[in-house]
């Protein structure tokens, strides 16, 4: 622990705040370490808040994102356990049991596509994950990828956490749903 913040908070984690006599105290780590700053109270009240917007920000990407309806097929290619697996072995699975990936984005746009600019996106293009729909910058880095089957259905699948290949950390999928035009 470090000034009362546990070991476990790691680079990208949103900012944590503690109030303590009035004066609240606001933590978020850099690539180099944990960066704390003491706020008086109506500074802190602004930095919540600005911090609470940046959050909504940063999830409304994926909501925007889950308003097509699902639609459960009749009938559809193997779906393999992809739950909590990291993105990159989800991918894998997905493509053995016969799921394709769809582009979105067009090789061009793809460099300065607001979706895919952000956050993760632009690792998961470099790597040729055409599929990408939609990474967002803030937040839980949430990113949405859209596959399809030989029978003509259509399966999101979204992601969280920051992918630091360097640290070992990498996104890893926290649901799927098959969604209709």
């Amino acid at each position: 622990m470090i000034d009362g913040i546990p070991a476990s908070v790691k680079e990208g984690d949103c900012p944590l705040f503690r109030t303590t006599n009035g004066i609240a105290t606001a933590y978020t780590v850099s690539a180099s370490s944990l960066i704390k700053v003491n706020l008086a109270p109506l500074e802190a009240k602004l930095v919540r808040r600005t911090w609470l917007a940046v959050l909504i920000g940063g999830l409304l990407p994926g909501v925007v994102l889950t308003q097509e309806r699902p639609c459960p097929p009749r009938r559809h290619a193997k779906l393999p356990a992809i739950t909590d697996s990291t993105y990159h072995t989800a991918r894998k699975r997905l493509l053995a049991a016969g799921w394709q990936p769809v582009q979105r984005k067009s090789f061009d746009e793809a460099t300065s596509d607001p979706d895919i600019s952000y956050g993760n996106g632009r690792l998961f293009w470099r790597k040729g994950y055409v599929e990408v729909e939609a990474c967002s910058g803030t937040g839980v880095a949430a990113c949405s990828f859209l596959f399809k089957d030989a029978f003509g259905n259509r399966l999101r699948v979204q992601t969280a956490g920051q992918e630091v290949p360097r640290r070992k950390h990498y996104a890893r999928v926290t649901g799927f749903e098959f969604v209709c035009d």
